[in-house]
């Protein structure tokens, strides 16, 4: 069962496919060369070594964890089950908006592949953006279930 008061929102991934098919690309090269052109032992070694980026290539996430009993919040990374990033406090959420993503670009470049976008107003001065949809409607339901996690009031 989740906890109350806390939710994690992934936020996408860190890197856009084309550069995760180019880095992929230049990486199976790399092995394919070193297979072609060294001996066994050490292209072996090499194609190892030229895997091992693959990973966070593929599976690193922009994370977004409010702990709303604690009172602090986590803008940063995830990968593997790992968080990296630095938790920041905080007083009070004082709203969550859903405006056109156009308006809320500048705040996270994310949301400009959006129609709409949902930000959080953190001690009436920090804007965080939470995440877009092409949806309001969808946009809507996905709020409603952050704000239950979170145990905050919710106005349609």
């Amino acid at each position: 069962m989740p906890k109350k008061g806390i939710v994690r929102i992934n936020q996408g991934r860190i890197l856009p496919l084309w550069l995760r098919l180019t880095i992929s690309g230049f990486l199976f090269v790399g092995m394919l060369y070193s297979n072609l052109l060294l001996n066994e032992e050490f292209a072996v070694f090499i194609s190892i070594a030229l895997a091992a980026p693959v990973l966070p290539v593929w599976n690193a996430y922009h994370l977004l964890e409010i702990n709303n009993t604690a009172k602090v919040y986590l803008k940063g990374y995830w990968f593997a089950g790992l968080k990296f990033g630095q938790w920041k406090r905080f007083r009070q959420i004082d709203e969550i908006t859903i405006s056109e993503a156009k308006d809320v670009a500048q705040l996270k470049v994310r949301a400009s592949n959006k129609t709409y976008a949902a930000s959080m107003l953190m001690d009436g001065k920090e804007y965080i953006y939470l995440i877009g949809s092409n949806s309001k409607d969808q946009l809507k339901k996905w709020l409603k279930e952050i704000c239950n996690k979170l145990e905050l009031e919710t106005s349609n």
